[in-house]
């Protein structure tokens, strides 16, 4: 089992990765936007976050930066339909970014980053 931050300001998408996570067998915490998420993430121990790009307060891309700064250490992988050459470039070279997702995204392919991104993070 692993711990789970979703960071997502779509209530519908937010639901969503709250329960495909869960169905999985982790442990999911969400948060509503970066600001938010970020004041989880430093106070918590994840193995993965999932962050939206485009939300109110901070955007995802400040919310990478920062908790990079404080958790560098953090696997983030980032869910957007607003994937594009500039905003990849802002963010592809985060060291805590381990994938990036557009949406619309397959579950499959989800299941599969998270799978992925988790298997080796928890000892034991």
């Amino acid at each position: 089992m692993a711990r789970l931050l979703v960071v997502e300001d779509d209530p519908a998408v937010r639901h969503f990765l709250h329960l495909m996570g869960r169905r999985a067998g982790h442990e999911v915490e969400v948060a509503l936007d970066g600001h938010h998420g970020f004041q989880q993430a430093v106070t918590g121990r994840y193995d993965l976050v999932i962050t939206d790009l485009m939300m109110p307060e901070w955007d995802g891309v400040t919310f990478i930066r920062s908790l990079g700064i404080v958790a560098p250490q953090t696997r983030i992988l980032v869910l957007s339909a607003y994937i594009n050459e500039s905003v990849y470039e802002s963010i592809a070279f985060e060291s805590n970014v381990v994938a990036v997702l557009g949406k619309p995204f397959s579950p499959v392919e989800l299941e599969g980053l998270i799978s992925a991104n988790v298997c080796c993070t928890r000892e034991g």
